[in-house]
């Protein structure tokens, strides 16, 4: 698609690693008519703003990682206005037709400044008087070196890591209890998931797809029924458990995928990628389903809208939105530099506001 870094994360990334957050509040809104849903979201939201630069940097083997003035004004200042709007709509604990369509229109405005975002780059860059800065941490045509690698001739020559013998032996367990769990699984995929990675079996590729979101919608579908019925026995509220266990579930993808980003060196594009799905959870993720609910299936004689049982989840969203800017102001004053030490910092705040807004549920139930 000849897309840059920072916009192929913010678009094609960001959309597919919240696939489950979709069917999440897809099945949330439809079928448990839960607030599971919203506090994925939002945990989600947190998570990251917040843990997933902060695992980054920590992670990464670099001790500093150079970012983007652009990409990240652009895609925090676009969240921004994302949680603004998902406070406006949870103030009334109602969401109304008009208020999820709002959302799904800003959306598609954001898509539109993606697509005219190397111009807008240029207006902004002119408006700020900022030259174009290249990182030598950034540049793609460098090799990735190991903790225990060395570059010779531009190839990486691994050295030999030796292992003490109980660590090779618990290492081979592990392996074979894994293998065995996770056995049927594979066995299914297989069978039902063709495979299209070499050029003349490309006419799978739709299949492929619709096989991948089928299984991905399934797998949503049970732990929202297992998180569900795990809160209903132990009398926790679906918001707490979507904003602890699920989000921290559901936001693997992108936890994954963005460090393995920032390892190669591209933390413009790992924390684009966590940013923009964060705001496609928000305006579609939540936007669809809440504007389809109320249109089509709002009872007879009242207004076209979907109630929300918590009375706090609108609080947590606004902690979110302080974690936003709080977020941006830290990168300000750090010249968009994250360092080892921000990174532990922001690692803390998330663990301080997420018990936060956890205590806060149980408080106004």
């Amino acid at each position: 698609m000849k897309l840059s870094q920072d916009v192929a994360g913010a678009s094609v990334m960001a959309a597919a690693v919240a696939c489950p957050e979709l069917f999440v509040n897809i099945l949330a809104t439809f079928f448990t008519e839960g607030d599971v849903g919203i506090g994925t979201v939002v945990g989600t939201g947190l998570f990251n703003i917040l843990l997933v630069p902060g695992l980054c940097i920590l992670m990464a083997d670099q001790k500093v990682i150079h970012l983007e003035n652009w990409p990240i004004t652009r895609d925090v200042s676009m969240y921004l206005l994302t949680i603004s709007l998902l406070v406006w709509s949870l103030a009334d604990n109602k969401v109304y037709a008009y208020e999820a369509l709002i959302l799904i229109i800003v959306y598609m405005v954001y898509l539109l400044i993606l697509t005219y975002s190397s111009y807008l780059e240029k207006i902004f860059k002119y408006i700020s008087k900022q030259e174009n800065k290249v990182f030598d941490a950034c540049s793609e045509s460098q090799p990735i070196l190991p903790l225990n690698g060395v570059a010779a001739n531009g190839f990486i020559v691994q050295e030999h890591i030796i292992l003490p013998k109980w660590k090779d032996r618990l290492r081979e367990k592990l392996l074979n209890i894994k293998e065995i769990i996770v056995w049927p699984i594979v066995l299914i995929l297989k069978v039902t998931v063709p495979s299209c990675e070499s050029q003349d079996r490309l006419f799978w590729v739709p299949i492929t797809m619709f096989m991948c979101i089928f299984w991905i919608g399934c797998g949503s579908f049970i732990i929202v029924e297992l998180i569900t019925i795990v809160g209903n026995e132990f009398s926790i509220p679906d918001s707490v458990m979507g904003i602890t266990l699920l989000a921290i579930g559901m936001s693997v993808p992108e936890m994954v995928s963005s460090i393995a980003v920032a390892r190669q060196g591209q933390g413009t594009m790992a924390l684009c990628t966590a940013l923009s799905s964060s705001t496609f959870d928000v305006l579609i993720c939540l936007g669809v389903p809440w504007f389809i609910k109320a249109m089509w299936f709002h009872k007879e004689n009242s207004s076209a809208s979907i109630n929300i049982h918590s009375k706090s989840l609108d609080d947590s969203a606004i902690a979110v939105m302080l974690s936003t800017i709080g977020f941006m102001l830290l990168m300000c004053a750090k010249s968009f530099v994250l360092t080892k030490r921000s990174g532990g910092f922001i690692v803390f705040i998330w663990l301080f506001i997420c018990s936060a807004m956890v205590y806060n549920e149980y408080a106004t139930k």
